[in-house]
């Protein structure tokens, strides 16, 4: 057991290796973000955010705009989601295909994915619950030993 961080369904984000190598605010804003509490998870990364530098403080700033654009989403701000949108696939750009274990690459995919009919088609209709939401899972990493 993981100090009650691990998400709510049956796949674990993260792992004790990840708890060992990682901030308590990274894993526990990746288990808001997944349980789609995207308010709580921006104010934790917000928090580790303000004191990072480098890719790692621009990592910290993508997440927090990923969450504040799928709430705002979630909350019919459709306008407010499409402005986050293009900040985080901004950041996504700068930032190395895999930071601190996750796949950024295919973070990008499914941000992408889920923001197509408001990107693309400019659709400002109220989210549909049953659409996929982005998730976070950290990749392995090799050990240290």
């Amino acid at each position: 057991m993981t100090h009650g961080l691990r998400v709510d369904d049956e796949s674990c984000a993260f792992d004790a290796e990840h708890e060992r190598r990682y901030a308590r605010e990274y894993l526990e804003g990746i288990a808001h973000f997944n349980a789609r509490r995207y308010y709580d998870a921006h104010e934790i990364w917000e928090e580790i955010w303000l004191r990072s530098a480098d890719d790692t403080r621009l990592f910290y700033q993508m997440l927090v705009q990923a969450a504040v654009g799928l709430h705002h989403y979630e909350r019919g701000n459709a306008r407010g989601g499409r402005g986050l949108y293009t900040r985080v696939i901004e950041k996504l750009g700068r930032l190395p295909a895999r930071f601190m274990s996750l796949d950024l690459a295919d973070f990008a995919g499914q941000f992408k994915t889920f923001f197509a009919e408001l990107i693309d088609y400019q659709n400002d209709a109220a989210p549909l619950d049953e659409k996929p939401r982005p998730r976070i899972r950290l990749m392995q990493e090799p050990s240290d030993d």
